[in-house]
């Protein structure tokens, strides 16, 4: 089997539209969110058609099918005219300037335990460095040890002293690029 990860192409929409659903049905399953999907998905198709045509949508594909993927959001340095160009997102999130902030990550439970995790993390990081930034920034929910573990094995660190409004219980993560 064939795993690749590269920047996702307007082909990949539905395919990850698909995958975001299983997420939220996962996430509505075990008590960690509690959103409509169908109220949802406007918004979010909405989000994910702009990072895709900004390149800040990356999938990662086995065997040509798609079994991941990450987003995110943010603007360079050379993006930032001033503090209030950096609002982006559609709860008007704070992320500053340089840092590449990963919105949504899944990668399917088949495809957890092979190469697809790490290449979609690699690639998304070399992205995001290509293209001006100079970190990123994720969260997880706290109770999520694989995904903590595998961000400290990626060279993430707790970052300090930030939390979006409705997330305080996540654990946020940074590493300089």
């Amino acid at each position: 089997m064939q795993t690749k990860a590269c920047v996702a192409k307007k082909d990949d929409k539905n395919d990850i539209l698909e995958l975001w659903k299983k997420l939220m049905k996962i996430e509505i399953a075990v008590g960690k969110n509690s959103i409509d999907i169908d109220k949802a998905i406007k918004t979010w198709v909405w989000r994910l058609e702009k990072q895709i045509e900004e390149n800040k949508a990356i999938v990662v594909t086995r065997d040509d099918k798609v079994v991941g993927f990450a987003c995110f959001i943010g603007k360079t340095e050379d993006e930032v005219k001033d503090q209030q160009d950096q609002q982006e997102g559609t709860k008007k999130m704070i992320i500053p300037a340089g840092v590449a902030y990963v919105t949504d990550v899944y990668v399917s439970p088949e495809a957890r335990l092979t190469d697809a995790s790490m290449n979609l993390a690699s690639t998304l990081m070399e992205v995001a460095r290509k293209t001006g930034f100079s970190a990123v920034w994720t969260n997880t929910h706290a109770d999520n040890k694989p995904m903590q573990a595998f961000l400290k094995r990626l060279g993430f660190f707790p970052l300090e002293n930030f939390t979006f409004k409705g997330r305080e219980d996540d654990m946020y993560y940074q590493k300089e690029l």
